[in-house]
């Protein structure tokens, strides 16, 4: 009889773990994943204000070919490369039979895999075999990536180069030289990303660990230099390339903003307790159980390091948005997924039956509010439904229904034959949040999408046919619907530019009802539902 032992990576004699069921739970994650990614990633419109950066650099890339130093065209500004929206244009160059927001949105998935798989490997190297899986179903499961995950922001990127940057470090004392290549990687997508500002917290996290008694100060130091010496030839290339064509681009990216806020750290770590839910109750207790270990195991201080250099890097930012949360995931998914299996069962407990019932809950509201909007039953909740989604007219989807009809069958199901243990709890909130987004978009994205969706009105600007050399000037205009505009239509919108022979603005009817002037030099109007201002084109 043979007998496999897993290789004590720490050389703590841990006891090697079982190997019995590990097909089925790679399975599991494999299907969690991309039932949970795929659905929603194209069947949407460019989503305000989430998407309308991000969409708006595209299009500078995708209609202009401006790759080196594409701008925001509510913002002529520059601080950084643009790698993920790069990226994303390629995809709409490939896949052209889709709209390019939706074949730019399947970008994504590249830069999740790149993510999960670092996570995975990560937690491997740190804990052992059978850990990867947990911390990714516990990082897929975050309350805050329902629909950013499913969102064109460049936040996705940077994401995937710091779970990469974490892998390398956990690699560095096994692997140096294969670990130095993937922080090269990491700071490649990081500057590209980030801009100079994601120097800081890999420096700093190197020169901390380096000067742990369990981190060899020498290696360390070696890693980090051959990483960043891995990732000067490519940021060379760029750099040389944009001090020829955009010299001031390059200064301004070689002069970052940081402006420290304490009002940032108040912000930041409120929003954490529930973007990071449910790994935060198995991070706490994590850090309860294994702080007094932090100098002794690179499983405990590497994370932890991690979270504390990446959060000092969030409350630098002149910028807030929670989006930005999503690089503390990783680190805080690993740590959580070690108290998976030491938590108690009533602790344990308790999170499952949560889970179970604020999913159910919230899944039992998405079919009532689906039902009164498509059959007037009950009368209130249609007219709050009609209200909201903005006078949208519904059509029976039957293939749609069938479809939320069977994950709601595989969650009952599930329930069922559920037997309570510490990892089904993690199990059932994956299931959970997988089956409450399904329904949301099966059932509710028409009407989100009637009131989300400025393409059809901003698509109808192109009928008064404005000269391709011709801009607009706008002073009341908000950004993101300048970038949206732009991302529809490609016209240049510059803000109190009287050069400009057309005006956009966003006014209230009452506003320019006593303004005859205004009124006799409208060449369109378009409206959103719902809206209480509408949009004028006027020639100056």
């Amino acid at each position: 009889m043979k007998y496999f032992l897993d290789h004590d990576w720490q050389g703590n004699m841990q006891t090697p773990k079982k190997k019995v069921g590990e097909k089925a739970k790679i399975n599991f994650l494999i299907i969690f994943a991309a039932i949970y990614l795929i659905f929603g990633l194209f069947s949407h419109s460019p989503w305000r204000p989430l998407e309308t950066n991000s969409f708006s650099i595209f299009a500078n890339i995708f209609f202009n070919g401006d790759i080196l130093a594409p701008h925001l065209a509510s913002i002529n500004n520059f601080d950084h490369g643009h790698i993920y929206e790069i990226l994303g244009a390629i995809f709409a160059k490939i896949i052209f039979f889709l709209d390019p927001h939706n074949a730019a949105r399947l970008s994504n998935l590249l830069w999740i895999a790149l993510t999960m798989i670092s996570i995975g490997l990560t937690n491997r190297e740190l804990r052992g075999f059978g850990y990867g899986r947990q911390s990714n179903i516990i990082f897929l499961s975050s309350v805050g990536l329902f629909f950013t995950l499913h969102t064109f922001t460049h936040e996705i990127a940077i994401l995937a180069a710091v779970s990469i940057s974490l892998y390398s470090f956990s690699l560095s004392h096994r692997r140096p030289f294969r670990a130095s290549i993937l922080l090269g990687i990491s700071l490649i997508i990081g500057l590209l990303s980030k801009g100079l500002i994601y120097l800081i917290p890999i420096i700093g996290i190197s020169a901390t660990l380096a000067i742990l008694p369990n981190w060899n100060y020498k290696r360390t130091v070696i890693f980090t230099g051959l990483g960043l010496l891995s990732s000067l030839f490519f940021i060379g290339i760029w750099l040389f390339l944009l001090s020829l064509y955009h010299p001031d681009s390059l200064v301004k990216f070689l002069s970052p903003t940081i402006n420290f806020s304490t009002e940032n750290i108040k912000y930041y770590f409120i929003n954490m307790l529930w973007f990071a839910w449910p790994a935060v109750p198995l991070f706490i207790f994590t850090l309860f159980t294994e702080l007094s270990t932090f100098l002794k195991y690179k499983r405990t201080n590497l994370p932890l390091v991690f979270i504390a250099w990446f959060f000092l890097l969030l409350i630098c930012e002149s910028q807030i948005s929670q989006v930005k949360l999503m690089v503390l995931l990783p680190a805080i998914a690993i740590m959580a997924s070690t108290s998976i299996d030491t938590l108690q069962r009533g602790a344990s407990g308790a999170l499952n039956w949560f889970g179970i019932l604020i999913f159910s809950a919230i899944t039992l509201i998405l079919w009532i509010g689906w039902f009164a909007l498509s059959f007037g039953i009950p009368y209130k909740i249609h007219e709050r439904m009609v209200y909201l989604s903005g006078n949208f007219v519904p059509e029976l989807n039957f293939f749609h229904i069938f479809l939320a009809l069977i994950f709601l069958a595989v969650w009952v199901i599930s329930l069922w034959k559920n037997n309570l243990t510490n990892r089904s709890s993690v199990t059932n909130w994956a299931l959970g949040i997988t089956l409450v987004w399904v329904t949301t978009t099966l059932l509710w994205f028409p009407m989100i999408e009637n009131r989300k969706d400025y393409g059809q009105i901003f698509k109808k600007i192109t009928a008064i046919n404005v000269p391709t050399n011709q801009c607009m000037t706008t002073n009341d205009l908000n950004d993101s619907y300048i970038d949206l505009i732009f991302y529809f239509t490609q016209i240049d919108i510059r803000k109190n530019d009287k050069n400009c022979k057309y005006t956009v603005a966003h006014k209230d009817i009452r506003s320019i009802s006593n303004d005859p002037e205004f009124k006799s030099s409208i060449l369109w109007e378009g409206k959103m539902p719902n809206d209480k201002k509408t949009f004028y084109i006027i020639k100056n």
